[in-house]
This record gives C-alpha cells, structure tokens and sequence, in this order.
C-alpha cells in the first residue's frame, strides 16, 4: 500500500465479523476515532458489507475491499468512503468467494484470492 494516500497518523481497518454488527471499513486515526466509514450492519445493498475479508489501497486513494459473504470486490474512495463500483463478482469474474486482494503499484494489477484456491488478475 501506498502510505501516502492516507492522511498522517491514520489506519484503514477492516471489521468482519460473523455477527449483526461491524461489517465495517473505516479510516481511523492513531487515537482510534473514525474518519469515515463504510458497511455497519450485514447485507449486499448500498452502503452494506457482509463479512468484508481484506482490502486494497492504489496511489489514487481507491479501496479494494473483498467483501467475502457478497461474492464481489468493492471499490470505494478513501477520501469520504463513497462506493464508486463493484469490480468483481462470482459467476462474472470471480469463481468463489473472494477472500484475499491484492494491489500491485507497479503493474496496476488488482490480484484477487479466492476460496477455491484460484488467482484472479484484473488490470485498472
């Protein structure tokens, strides 16, 4: 990841958990107040996650978040955490669940990890 997209002293977390509640991506600063947020309770609708697995970050401030329960690959601007589109989904690009993503500065390549154990390249 590229630290410069983020303000200083702050974090991307990633909440997934198997419950009603912190199906969240969040920019939090160092003292563990949140910036900005995206998720909260489960589901696929706008503004929802169910169990987001991992993310992303290129130069230009884009989240890749593998939102795992979902079957898709978000992506969403680190600047207010506004969804700017779904990249990746099962039975389209994707052949399982995406659990793993993967941003490759160099080459400008989103790998994605599934659960089948399959590699998924895209290029942005």
């Amino acid at each position: 990841m590229d630290p410069s997209v983020l303000p200083q002293g702050c974090y991307i977390v990633c909440h997934g958990y198997y419950d009603e509640h912190n199906h969240t991506v969040s920019v939090v600063r160092d003292d563990g107040r949140k910036i900005c947020s995206y998720g909260g309770i489960p589901g696929s609708d706008v503004g929802q996650l169910y169990v987001p697995y991992h993310l992303a970050v290129d130069r230009g401030g884009f989240l890749f978040v593998a939102d795992h329960h979902n079957g898709r690959v978000l992506v969403l601007s680190l600047q207010d955490m506004g969804l700017i589109g779904c990249v990746a989904l099962v039975d389209a690009e994707l052949r399982s669940r995406p659990r793993r993503v993967f941003y490759d500065l160099g080459s400008q390549l989103l790998y994605v990890g599934e659960d089948e154990g399959n590699l998924v390249v895209l290029s942005f």
